[in-house]
């Protein structure tokens, strides 16, 4: 089991987005494992998890070979606009939508919300995956769940939720080497862990469990397409 990576989405760093139309805070990268001197596409990860805040209607920026996953977060409703399909309106939590990175995107705002501790503006989950690389399962859960792959990822947005890795296999002697690790999240909280660079891959799982009367607990599950 690799290290799992706990965090509070107000402690991250607050970043503009690349087009410069909304801020983004980044939860997780997986480096690319092969990049060349000169990457065409201009891309430096396999995978990426972030969060999104939308203040008002605006253009997302393109991500070439990239398949792209929103979650909507918060209160308030927002309306994808894809290429050519037909618009797409999130507008209930754990809402979310798959469609490609690399098709003209933008989103308006059906109905954005102020609160004491977010501000104005709608929140979305952006899990991004190279094509070729990797490939993602995005699910919002209201019940607890046992979590599956080469790297995991977890965010609290409603309730109070354990996440537990399991114990390390059973030495020789029949003793555990390791007991399970658990930890307690609360909204805005979650969890991650991700490949070594170069190293074998290998399943990790987390065990959920919801702590509340109610919740919501979006899981993310990431696995390399690399042959």
């Amino acid at each position: 089991m690799t290290t799992l990576q706990v965090f509070s989405i107000d402690a991250l760093p607050d970043e503009p987005w690349r087009n410069g139309g909304g801020r983004t805070r980044t939860i997780a990268t997986q480096s690319r494992d092969a990049l060349s001197d000169e990457a065409s596409d201009g891309v430096t990860w396999d995978w990426r998890v972030s969060v999104a805040t939308l203040e008002g209607d605006a253009a997302f920026s393109s991500f070439p070979g990239i398949e792209r996953t929103s979650v909507l977060l918060s209160a308030g409703s927002v309306t994808l606009h894809v290429g050519d399909q037909t618009p797409h309106r999130l507008e209930h939590t754990g809402d979310l939508l798959h469609y490609p990175g690399d098709a003209p995107s933008h989103a308006t705002l059906d109905g954005a919300v102020t609160t004491p501790t977010r501000g104005a503006g709608v929140s979305l989950l952006n899990v991004m995956t190279r094509r070729g690389a990797a490939r993602a399962r995005v699910r919002a859960l209201q019940d607890g769940a046992t979590l599956s792959a080469q790297a995991l990822a977890v965010l609290v947005v409603e309730g109070c939720w354990q996440v537990a890795e399991p114990a390390s296999p059973r030495t020789k002697d029949g003793r555990t080497a390791s007991l399970p690790h658990t930890f307690d999240l609360s909204p805005g909280q979650g969890a991650w862990n991700g490949w070594a660079p170069m190293q074998p891959r290998r399943t990790e799982q987390l065990q959920l469990n919801r702590l509340s009367p109610d919740g919501l607990l979006v899981a993310i599950e990431i696995d390399s397409t690399h042959a």
